[in-house]
């Protein structure tokens, strides 16, 4: 029992931690969102763009998708329906209170407090900006005085300072998680050693117990190596994974081909459909790479709208396994083109090779960044360039 209580208390801190960053990411789009509302509606006088900035401080209508998150009436009463509580919940709390029963420490609470301040007075900016062109008319010396406001260095240290908080919310969060999973990891070794001795003193069905420690490590590898929007290995797997591969590939003959995407026109899809559409964007890439690799080949998301898919083979196969990624990757964003049809977008793609040309795990990233970048501008669908020295 005692075992099953602190793995399940293992799992709950991870689960916490999610819940917790979730929660700080939400916050941060939900502050370039009313930023983004409130610059457009300056800058336009266009009417849509200030009932979107109310939009998202009315519940009515505000943002309900994908991380379990609400909006109510009230800036900072957003509130959370975490993954794993520690407490009861009540929907009708506001952030601060609620933040305590998805696992935020009592520094994080105050990192909050700040933030609360801070966006309170960002608001009075951006709502006094908007009244400003509210009372000219949207005017051209009406916008100018809003887009003053908007671009006082006050207000822009305001915003940065917003998210240099969240961040280091995420580190503490990050740091206290980590702690804690060490600390269950100890516990949880101990008794499962003696737990593997009293079931051998008397069942003797040691190899069952081992298969639960062996599942339960599965479960945690999964959760820290995959990404949570898209469900893809994330950066630190494919770190891992890379690692074996290309210290496997000479000894093995075997060539490690990689692909480096970046995503053409996705900040504009974030600007003008807002973050949640951006999000619904970034898993139908995801599904169309998966759909059109093999099971053994590697797709990964490298970070915001950038991915990387990897191909490993024997090295005799150098040239099939070069076209056959150019060719997955032509008609996973062909499928894509055809799904999302009310919607412009495509990549620039940057592929290279291990052992040669790139003759290192730093170079082969960098050579694939390298020819991605220089695919830019070319082809708004997709550009694909190969590395060549």
């Amino acid at each position: 029992i005692y075992y099953i209580v602190t793995w399940i208390d293992g799992k709950l801190s991870y689960e916490n931690r999610f819940a917790t960053l979730v929660l700080t990411e939400k916050l941060g789009h939900y502050s370039e969102d009313l930023a983004r509302a409130a610059i457009i509606y300056a800058a336009t006088a266009d009417p849509r763009f200030k009932e979107n900035y109310r939009n998202i401080l009315d519940s009515e209508n505000a943002l309900t998708d994908l991380q379990q998150f609400r909006y109510q009436k009230l800036y900072w009463n957003l509130f959370p329906i975490p993954i794993a509580a520690n407490g009861p919940l009540n929907p009708h709390e506001p952030v601060l209170e609620m933040s305590k029963y998805i696992g935020f420490s009592p520094d994080e609470s105050a990192q909050l407090e700040i933030i609360k301040k801070i966006t309170g007075k960002m608001t009075q900016v951006e709502l006094a900006a908007m009244e400003e062109v509210e009372h000219g008319g949207g005017s051209q010396e009406s916008s100018l005085k809003a887009l003053n406001m908007l671009s006082h260095a006050a207000y822009l240290e305001g915003k940065d300072e917003i998210l240099n908080l969240i961040d280091e919310i995420q580190r503490m969060v990050n740091e206290r998680t980590r702690s804690a999973l060490e600390k269950n990891a100890t516990q949880t070794k101990g008794c499962f050693f003696m737990l593997i001795a009293a079931v051998i003193a008397f069942a003797g069905s040691a190899g069952a117990l081992f298969w639960l420690e062996k599942c339960r490590s599965s479960k945690f590898e999964k959760s820290s190596y995959h990404d949570p929007l898209t469900g893809l290995a994330n950066r630190a797997y494919l770190d891992l994974y890379l690692q074996l591969v290309t210290s496997r590939a000479e000894s093995k003959e075997e060539v490690v081909a990689l692909a480096f995407l970046d995503l053409n026109g996705f900040k504009a899809i974030n600007d003008i459909f807002g973050h949640a559409r951006g999000d619904e964007l970034l898993s139908s890439v995801a599904s169309s790479l998966l759909a059109h690799v093999r099971e053994k080949d590697l797709v990964a998301r490298y970070g915001g709208d950038e991915f990387v898919v990897v191909f490993v083979a024997p090295a005799t196969h150098r040239k099939q396994t070069l076209a056959r990624l150019k060719k997955a990757l032509h008609f996973a964003f062909k499928q894509l083109a055809r799904d999302i049809q009310n919607i412009k977008i495509g990549a620039a793609v940057g592929i290279s090779i291990f052992p040669y040309p790139a003759t290192s795990l730093t170079m082969l990233l960098r050579t694939a960044d390298q020819a991605m970048y220089a695919g830019k501008g070319i082809d708004f669908l997709l550009a694909m360039q190969e590395y060549k020295p």
